[in-house]
């Protein structure tokens, strides 16, 4: 890596222990919001401002729709005098964003078996999330969006795996691709169950850490070094 991927992963990874540290002890939540916020909205900044890997040119508009989607999903619940209810809005950028960077992704790709193989996991995955959450989410519209979002996030997840089979990128590069489409799959499924499954509440109860935030941060850090240049 060079010296600015370097300075992105150190910075974010204290940024990542701040935050979790924050919400362990149970500071301030609006103060937790707006760092949340903040410290996605820096990390956009930097792509958009550095120089990108010629494969990742529009990678800029997948980070700007993140932003966005934090902005309903994390920053609108810290806003006094704002609709609560707004925050489901998110989920619309966030299905821009996985939309977009499943195009990306699959640029220049040629389908074959092992390809398929590999996809049979995220498509029992995607199966079993469907059938357990549907019941639990109200409304014609939320089920379709939520599920076009399942969806796009799972090939998101798939064919950042396959980096580590096709010869584009370096295999530093590939593994940082790869893992960062796994961290984002386990965070989503976690703001998922979070938002809709009743029993979630236990594992949260149990677990002394935010596991969404713990695998957020990292996985569009990755993203984010793998795509620039410099």
């Amino acid at each position: 890596m060079t010296l600015k991927q370097k300075s992105i992963a150190i910075t974010y990874s204290v940024l990542l222990v701040l935050i979790l540290g924050l919400e362990f002890y149970n500071i301030n939540f609006s103060l937790i919001s707006w760092i949340r916020f903040l410290t996605m909205f820096s990390l956009s900044i930097i792509v958009v401002m550095s120089k990108k890997n010629e494969y990742f040119k529009n990678i800029s508009i997948v980070f700007i729709l993140i932003v966005a989607g934090d902005f309903f999903l994390v920053l609108s619940n810290a806003i006094q005098g704002l609709n609560q209810n707004i925050a489901f809005l998110g989920f619309i950028p966030f299905t821009g964003a996985y939309l977009l960077l499943d195009t990306i992704y699959l640029k220049s790709y040629n389908f074959n078996k092992r390809d398929a193989i590999v996809a049979i996991p995220f498509i029992v995955l995607c199966i079993l999330v469907s059938y357990t959450l549907n019941p639990y989410v109200e409304g014609l519209f939320l089920k379709g969006v939520s599920f076009i979002l399942l969806l796009a996030l799972l090939v998101v997840s798939w064919s950042s795996a396959l980096f580590l089979f096709r010869d584009i990128f370096t295999k530093n590069r590939s593994i940082m691709i790869a893992i960062s489409g796994i961290l984002m799959l386990a965070c989503d499924l976690g703001v998922g169950f979070d938002l809709f499954y009743p029993e979630f509440y236990q594992i949260r109860n149990v677990v002394p850490i935010n596991l969404v935030w713990l695998f957020y941060i990292p996985g569009w850090v990755l993203l984010a070094i793998a795509s620039i240049e410099c």
